[in-house]
């Protein structure tokens, strides 16, 4: 045995005991050191073999906490500003709102949260302004670069029609979370009055928050876009004089009305019944200014944001200490929260899965929730194959050892006793043309040959594992109007219809008549991760087979929408998750009051589809009033059918496992605060898991066998020299 590198001792390097034995130990090497460092060994393997991979505290195994993952930070747990997937999901627990998403009723019902009851409406005569808002643009441009021009947009036109009015009352005894921003009751959490409801929606018109659903509530609730002007203007001057920005909340609101400490009123520009949908978002929580001040880092520099400190009246409240960024965020019981109990009404079969096992239990029914940063799906996998995580979506690598061909579980999962729910997304995703670019957008039929070109549904067996649908309008299924019979005569993958079709727009054969040469189309997208880039190359392919040249442009998110925004594009890929369950929310990206750099990012025009448009979206979905609004619909489907603005690609599917120790699931489209209804069996977590993450005992005295022969040699030797 060859002479090897002396080693330190065992003691201090563990890690390197095997290259010590193969040593065969230099100068005085003794009997008493090897027996020393074979037992230094054997506890080291023992020591191992009773080691645990539990990677949360051992006293919470047995609690009623829930473990989940997320894979990133969230954005903002302001409520004014929280508007993408995670952040919602991580400020719903926190901030309650007055209405909320009925858990188990289909189709999806608004019921009261902290209202007392359902707003009450009425029809009054409105006359005042209206004019274009700001744009979002103007709003960054506000954040530290003085806009020269601070008056409202000078696109102004007076208005008399009949509006909505809402009149609103809320529980009482509703209490905030205890906080030390409550300075005048010790950190116990005051009673919330009307006036906190009334602040947050100021806050949404506040230049300074930037509230990404500024431009959509600043035209609907009356007076609300006069309020972000005076400040606009206000804060240009301060900072003109060097002072520091500030907005004033005692300019009035002629929409926003406080009645008395449980009751105001909401008056709007319109008829807009789908206002209550935001009375169940965030953005309309109440919010105590005394946290909005007492965490303000410019204030009192070196303190939390509000930010990152919520402070609301939800089921959960953000332990202290233990938001890590880039590591976990814990989430645990609101002592403060209002009495609520789980449903005892359902759709029928949700008895029978289980769903009503907890009707008329208080709410929360888990203690706490442990969100621990997994920016890898493998490692995520793991979690949750050893019982670490209690749900997982499925990671692409996996698909296939999951689900069988039939669309069921595998046989691994199954005997693990994990569930399968499935659910179809409120979300469409489609590329849009640019109507002002003088190829694509004046040539109807080479949109609808471009369409009728692209096969989804090969995509989404190439790329989402089979998990979706074909999109054939704007309309996700699930929503009212969606029409599962409707089929778009230019979303059926057709090749011969499409070069007929191409051939007809003036480029038979896919080639430019003026140049000779392919036409080219321009594609700007923002898919730059490798999935992406294979998707996209897929997509260049698809056009390739009717002769058409994709040149894509890769972009950053924020190029992309600035693309966007100024129509610097020809052909462009977006998708849009219902902000509330109305189709209202997705014909309203075509019409052409939202043209750029508003939603509309088509800038499709259609006088006929905006009327239609005005005429439906203030309509019911009950009795006659609601087939007369799925007809309208399906006359606007149409229209966009022959007109072809964009491409509707597809609506997901997700798939989502989840562990035979928690309660019933049932997964909710539009709703965020679904916490509060998951259950977990604590002991049978314990014992599966205790089953599945067994030391291996055999591996461990297999190793001690290897290392004794291994030793033996050098004890023999060590023997010999000591005689």
């Amino acid at each position: 045995m060859g002479q090897v590198r002396e080693t330190g001792p065992l003691t201090e390097n563990p890690w390197g005991c095997s290259s010590s034995v193969a040593e065969g130990i230099r100068g005085k090497t003794s009997i008493a050191g090897l027996g020393r460092s074979c037992l230094s060994l054997l506890s080291l393997l023992l020591a191992l073999a009773g080691c645990t991979n539990n990677p949360y505290r051992e006293e919470d195994h047995l609690h009623r906490v829930r473990y989940s993952s997320i894979d990133e930070d969230p954005k903002s747990l302001d409520p004014s500003f929280a508007y993408d997937s995670l952040s919602l999901q991580m400020v719903a627990p926190i901030y309650d709102t007055l209405l909320q998403y009925a858990y188990l009723k289909r189709p999806y019902a608004l019921e009261p949260a902290l209202a007392d009851r359902m707003p009450e409406r009425e029809v009054y005569a409105y006359e005042g302004e209206l004019s274009p808002p700001a744009q979002e643009s103007d709003l960054e441009q506000e954040i530290g670069v003085p806009v020269p021009e601070a008056e409202p947009p000078a696109e102004r036109k007076t208005v008399r029609r009949e509006a909505f009015r809402y009149r609103i009352t809320i529980r009482q005894g509703l209490r905030f979370q205890d906080d030390p921003c409550f300075e005048a009751t010790g950190g116990k959490g005051r009673e919330v009055r009307s006036d906190d409801f009334l602040y947050a929606f100021k806050r949404i018109a506040d230049p300074l928050v930037t509230c990404p659903v500024r431009a959509i509530l600043g035209e609907k609730v009356a007076g609300l876009n006069g309020f972000y002007f005076a400040n606009r203007k206000r804060i240009q001057g301060q900072r003109a004089a060097g002072l520091e920005p500030e907005t004033d909340y005692s300019i009035p609101v002629t929409g926003l009305r406080r009645i008395d400490d449980s009751t105001f009123e909401v008056c709007l520009t319109e008829k807009y019944p789908q206002f209550l949908y935001w009375l169940a978002m965030p953005f309309t929580t109440p919010i105590p200014r005394e946290a909005v001040e007492h965490y303000d880092p410019v204030r009192f520099p070196g303190r939390e944001a509000f930010r990152d400190h919520p402070v609301g009246t939800g089921a959960y409240v953000l332990k202290a200490g233990e938001y890590r960024k880039g590591q976990r965020m814990v989430l645990e019981r609101n002592p403060n929260f209002r009495e609520e109990r789980y449903p005892a009404e359902g759709e029928p079969g949700d008895r029978e899965i289980g769903l009503l096992a907890d009707a008329g239990k208080l709410l929360p029914l888990v203690d706490t929730w442990v969100f621990t940063t997994v920016k890898e799906s493998i490692p995520h996998w793991n979690l949750f194959r050893q019982g670490y995580l209690d749900t997982s979506g499925i990671p692409r690598e996996f698909f296939d050892r999951v689900i069988t061909p039939e669309g069921g579980l595998s046989r691994s999962m199954e005997e693990k006793g994990v569930r399968l729910y499935r659910a179809k997304e409120l979300t469409t995703y489609y590329f849009a043309f640019n109507m002002d670019d003088p190829v694509v957008g004046k040539n109807v039929k080479l949109r609808q040959a471009v369409s009728s070109a692209i096969h989804t549904a090969e995509y989404i067996e190439l790329f989402l594992n089979g998990l979706g649908e074909v999109a054939q309008s704007p309309l996700p299924p699930g929503l009212f109007g969606y029409d599962p019979d409707y089929r778009n005569r230019y979303r059926r993958f057709d090749l011969d219809s499409a070069r007929r079709l191409l051939s007809e727009a003036g480029y038979p054969g896919g080639l430019d008549p003026v140049r000779g040469q392919p036409l080219e189309i321009r594609y700007d997208t923002a898919q730059n991760d490798p999935s992406g880039k294979q998707s996209v190359r897929w997509l260049v392919r698809q056009l390739e087979a009717l002769g058409i040249r994709l040149v894509v442009i890769l972009n950053d998110w924020n190029t992309q929408q600035q693309k966007a925004d100024e129509g610097n594009f020809q052909l462009i890929g977006y998708g849009w998750l219902a902000d509330y369950p109305d189709p209202e929310n997705f014909l309203f990206l075509l019409h052409s009051e939202n043209r750029r750099p508003g939603v509309n990012y088509a800038n499709y025009a259609n006088p006929e589809y905006d009327r239609l448009f005005d005429e439906m979206k203030g309509m019911s979905n009950q009795g006659e009033e609601g087939e007369k609004r799925r007809q309208i619909i399906a006359r606007m489907v149409r229209i966009l059918e022959e007109d072809c603005p964009w491409v509707p690609n597809f609506h997901p599917e997700s798939y989502s496992l989840v562990h035979s120790w928690c309660g019933g699931v049932k997964l909710h489209g539009p709703a965020n605060n679904l916490l509060k209804y998951a259950r977990v069996d604590p002991e049978r977590r314990a014992k599966l898991r205790g089953e599945w993450n067994r030391p291996n005992y055999p591996a461990v005295w297999w190793s001690l066998g290897i290392l004794a022969a291994g030793f033996l040699p050098a004890w023999w030797v060590a023997f010999r020299r000591g005689r």
